[in-house]
């Protein structure tokens, strides 16, 4: 367990720091660390709730200007594509993901 957790942390810290300098991409940059020695399951939803978390703080800092009715769109976008991540990712072959 002890790889495993050191893994999962290299990933978050790299990347959380990418995430802090452009805004984005917390899922791509640790899913090039979480691929390797994780199954996809696991690395989806550490990559999805480390992404939100990022988001969310980033949301607090520009909360002054943030008009919700503008947001409904891409709330929709975003349900609809974790409904359909969610059913393809039950499929998911280990192997092919790792390649």
């Amino acid at each position: 367990m002890g790889s495993e957790l050191l893994l999962i942390a290299a990933g978050a810290a790299t990347a959380g720091f990418v995430q802090g300098l452009s805004g984005f991409g917390f899922g791509l940059v640790a899913m090039s660390f979480w691929a390797w020695g994780l199954v996809p399951q696991q690395a989806a939803v550490l990559a999805t709730v480390g992404g939100l978390i990022g988001q969310m703080l980033a949301v607090l800092t520009v909360r002054r200007g943030f008009d919700a009715a503008l947001l409904w769109p891409f709330v929709a976008g975003g349900l609809c594509g974790l409904a359909l991540g969610l059913l393809l990712l039950q499929h998911a072959d280990v192997t092919l993901f790792r390649a």
